[in-house]
């Protein structure tokens, strides 16, 4: 097994110009460079409806001396190139060949989650497209999970409710980020079908000593329960925060640390 990372410890892509980073993701693409890194999901002592072996997937892309970009940086320079849904896809069939390979690390989990930009709720053909691959990959549609962005999805609720619809019928399943505590954050839980709801790790790190912090992530969990969706507590790796979590309702808790699908 690949030992464990943490994202932000990389160094990221520092171009000098936008053209040469351009050409960089261009290049890293065509090369094959992508890469993916998995956190597992860690049970809480509330844990779920069903025993869960899941794990969420973060996209890299290796430039030619090696130089590993990931995280908000790169999701930054995608954005900006409108690259999303070249990266997305490329990721989405690296994920599916790794559930499908028994000496891969994914091979022992239920659900690999995928984060599903916002250009590809936007786009039209993106829903299209994922729809046939997972109707060719039926096997392994059941295990493939997608995290959405909560204001992209309150951007376009039309876009979002014709992906989920799209894409779940196939038995994948959903995880909301980012929900916040607005009106419009909570009608997304009344009207999107998702399994679980992500909690932002700032968010959850001040449960201990803020009373709305506490107040909020608390109500959530009920709020949740209520609608039978699981909650995700992310960058945990304290124990005893993760056991407070459980003990609030909090269903899993994600780390920060990564493990490669390959070295």
């Amino acid at each position: 097994m690949p030992s464990d990372h943490t994202l932000r410890d990389y160094p990221h892509f520092a171009p000098a110009t936008s053209r040469s980073a351009l050409r960089q993701l261009q290049s890293a693409l065509r090369d094959n460079r992508l890469e993916l890194f998995f956190r597992a999901l860690r049970e809480t002592a509330t844990g779920g409806n069903t025993v869960l072996t899941g794990c969420e997937l973060c996209i890299g892309l290796r430039d030619a001396d090696g130089t590993l970009s990931c995280g908000a940086e790169l999701d930054t320079l995608i954005e900006r190139y409108q690259m999303g849904l070249e990266v997305n896809r490329r990721a989405i069939e690296m994920a599916a060949a790794a559930l499908r390979d028994a000496r891969s690390p994914l091979a022992g989990f239920d659900l690999a989650l995928l984060p599903l930009p916002q250009q590809a709720l936007a786009d039209r053909t993106m829903p299209q497209w994922l729809d046939e691959f997972l109707r060719e990959h039926a096997q392994i549609a059941p295990r493939l999970g997608f995290t959405l962005d909560a204001a992209a999805l309150a951007g376009d609720l039309i876009a979002g409710r014709y992906v989920i619809g799209q894409i779940g019928r196939r038995g994948c399943r959903f995880m909301l980020d980012d929900l916040g505590v607005s009106g419009a954050g909570l009608e997304l839980l009344r009207f999107q079908h998702v399994e679980y709801l992500g909690l932002r790790g700032d968010l959850v790190h001040q449960v201990a000593h803020d009373s709305a912090a506490f107040e909020t992530v608390l109500g959530l969990c009920r709020i949740t329960a209520a609608c039978n969706i699981a909650t995700v507590a992310r960058e945990v790796d304290d124990a005893a925060l993760a056991a407070t979590l459980g003990r609030m309702g909090v269903n899993y808790v994600l780390g920060a640390a990564t493990q490669a699908l390959r070295k």
